[in-house]
């Protein structure tokens, strides 16, 4: 069995990876300090044909492949995750839905400009009491003649506010749970839909997410998607699909991630490593190697890497789950090595949502943020190194004789090290 990429695919990837590098790098730093989102980019990525990607050419698309897109959304995801997450949250939110569960003239109207890249699509799913329970969000659709008169909210929509085609969902049927929500599309002007706060979010700020505020929204008859009572079931589906998508973004960010880090401490062999996983998940296989600086839960045992990866890990199932798990604990050793070899202006940090893989979204000289702990962590090039005669500092971990590495605490990742250490 043949696992290469075919010459389309292989062409689409080439395509995406020199429009990335030409027209999104040069000011991806610029607009994450800004959290400034470039509508002028998702134009181009439209007049490329990216967005249509594997959707019939009868509806905008290019009938090509899902293996397409998604290596089009890794090589975004290279170099900018908030293109690469709106991108995506467009098409496999927002258009697929419409293709899949949509009537004829919903496609024709909704999913063609999705798919031309003339409109940017959104998906409304969460609330702030209804986030992986979806039988408990309160947004309410009520029947009254032509139209569904909906009120309530969602929260941290990914374009929220810069889309201009939303599908959201709410009960039409409270007493059924999941069986009585139902899916709605939606056209951002429509009165009584407005947007509320926009998320300050700890990284990828170049990716808008805001509220969705919906006020007696007047949302006609037809525009309800597929069946009443069976949104849940397009929601999860579209959700299982993003999955997959997601998977190519982690591989994406976190190859260039490791790319950088090889330019900078010399790890090479962490390059291997993610093509590694990348091949192993394309083969049908679960990936088995990690870097030397890779213990058994990404604990960082180099003297390069006193700081130990971040854990955690991506929403995903089956095969994408251990793939993301994987990739997450490479990246996590490369959080190590980063902090290790210090953050400065001498060594510029990674670029915007390097880390939005291994649990740390915001890198800045001097401090991280990391996902559940935002407490600054001591900027590392300050710090003297194991074996390094130097004086105390303060913020730094004490180093004792013998010890291979210590963390900020002054605990050891390495359990192999001399007693007291």
């Amino acid at each position: 069995m043949n696992f290469e990429f075919s010459d389309e695919q292989q062409a689409i990837q080439k395509l995406v990876r020199e429009f990335a590098e030409k027209e999104i790098a040069p000011t991806v730093q610029e607009r994450d300090e800004k959290a400034e989102f470039s509508r002028e980019i998702f134009d181009k990525i439209g007049e490329l044909g990216l967005c249509g990607i594997f959707f019939p050419e009868e509806y905008g698309g290019s009938d090509g492949s899902y293996v397409s897109y998604i290596l089009a959304n890794e090589e975004l995801s290279k170099v900018d995750d908030a293109v690469a997450a709106g991108y995506a949250s467009s098409i496999s939110l927002c258009a697929w839905p419409i293709w899949k569960f949509g009537t004829e003239e919903q496609k024709k109207k909704y999913l063609t400009p999705l798919a031309e890249g003339t409109k940017l699509g959104a998906f409304g799913l969460t609330e702030p009491n209804a986030g992986s329970d979806a039988a408990r969000q309160q947004s309410t659709a009520v029947r009254k003649g032509d139209y569904y008169i909906l009120n309530g909210s969602k929260i941290f929509i990914t374009n929220g506010g810069e889309a201009d085609i939303y599908v959201v969902f709410a009960m039409t049927d409270k007493t059924k749970g999941t069986k009585g929500i139902s899916a709605f599309i939606l056209e951002k002007g429509m009165e009584g839909f407005s947007f509320g706060k926009e998320e300050q979010k700890m990284g990828i700020h170049a990716s808008k997410t805001r509220e969705l505020i919906f006020q007696d929204v007047k949302v006609p008859v037809e525009n309800l998607l597929g069946e009443e009572g069976k949104g849940f079931k397009i929601a999860m589906q579209g959700l299982d699909g993003g999955q997959v998508v997601l998977l190519g973004a982690v591989l994406g960010g976190d190859g260039a991630l490791l790319v950088e880090l090889a330019q900078v401490v010399g790890v090479v062999d962490a390059v291997a490593d993610v093509l590694h996983t990348g091949l192993a998940l394309i083969g049908g296989r679960q990936p088995h190697r990690a870097h030397p600086a890779v213990g058994q839960e990404g604990g960082v045992v180099r003297q390069e890497a006193p700081v130990g990866g971040v854990g955690g890990q991506v929403p995903g199932e089956g095969l994408e789950q251990e793939g993301v798990n994987d990739v997450v604990r490479v990246g996590g050793a490369g959080l190590g090595v980063v902090l290790g070899h210090g953050s400065d202006a001498a060594s510029p940090p990674p670029r915007p949502g390097a880390f939005h893989a291994t649990g740390c979204v915001s890198f800045r000289p001097g401090a991280f943020d990391a996902v559940g702990d935002r407490n600054p962590v001591p900027q590392r090039a300050t710090c003297p190194r194991p074996g390094e005669n130097a004086p105390p500092r303060a913020g730094c971990p004490r180093l004792k004789e013998g010890c291979d590495v210590d963390t900020a605490d002054g605990r050891p990742h390495n359990g192999g090290e001399p007693p007291g250490c």
